[in-house]
């Protein structure tokens, strides 16, 4: 009853927080990106980060993985599993964000938290390994000194941010924000035993609760202008198995 609780608390400050950033895209608070021109000069060095859950994703993961890496042969590698993510967070943020990382009970949950960790370190370009690059995003990359993240956005009302790409530079002020909700969120599940919900703790719900503090400092990329970029892999096998598919994955771990 008090995971379930926390849960529509967490809810509720999202709900509102997608109708202020409605009214903030609608009234043009927020940078909306739908064009950008090429960029003139070479890209800042970035990584491209990924993320699958075992050492060894599937051949037709790999394949849609390997796509963003064939079209940005410019930026460096960052491709984590569960263990090495663990590895990352451990190093990189202390013990106690690497305790933080054990108590989460699936791979989107995992995901979530390893993308805020890097990018609020290092910067750079993260993408889910169910989106399927088209075409360069460097005409976007290049304007990371202008904003603190660039994000797509839902083409529902009342808007939310995705999560499923993240760009920011190094050094971002919204990642450390991010960071810091996320760690507060993760804190408060462990010390009361609360269950986490992919979507609302650390996924799109959060990313939204922060970007509409800060809208300023976030670009949200138009539907169409992202889906310009990558297309949803929805045909990937995994993705037929309710069981494997990680948009089914549990509010809470099996008491089995």
């Amino acid at each position: 009853a008090e995971a379930g609780a926390e849960l529509e608390r967490r809810r509720d400050l999202t709900d509102p927080a997608r109708r202020l950033l409605t009214c903030q895209v609608l009234g043009g608070q927020v940078p909306v990106l739908q064009a950008t021109p090429l960029p003139a000069a070479a890209l800042p060095p970035l990584s491209l980060v990924q993320f699958w859950h075992s050492a060894e994703p599937p051949p037709e993961v790999c394949a849609v993985m390997d796509s963003w890496v064939r079209h940005h042969p410019g930026l460096t590698l960052a491709r984590f599993d569960a263990a090495s993510a663990r590895d990352f967070i451990l190093a990189q943020h202390g013990q106690k964000s690497a305790m933080a990382y054990d108590t989460l009970h699936n791979p989107a949950l995992q995901a979530n938290m390893l993308r805020l960790c890097y990018l609020a370190v290092h910067g750079g370009l993260w993408v889910d390994a169910d989106e399927r690059c088209l075409r360069p995003m460097d005409p976007v990359l290049a304007l990371l000194g202008r904003f603190g993240l660039i994000a797509p956005f839902s083409d529902e009302l009342p808007y939310y941010v995705h999560n499923y790409m993240l760009a920011a530079p190094p050094g971002s002020p919204v990642m450390a924000a991010l960071m810091e909700a996320q760690m507060r969120v993760l804190r408060e599940a462990l010390r009361g035993g609360q269950g986490l919900q992919n979507w609302v703790s650390n996924g799109p719900g959060l990313v939204t609760r922060v970007a509409a503090r800060l809208p300023g400092q976030v670009a949200l990329l138009a539907p169409a202008y992202w889906r310009s970029f990558a297309g949803d892999a929805d045909d990937l096998p995994y993705k037929q198995d309710e069981q494997a598919d990680w948009r089914s994955a549990p509010y809470a771990p099996s008491s089995s």
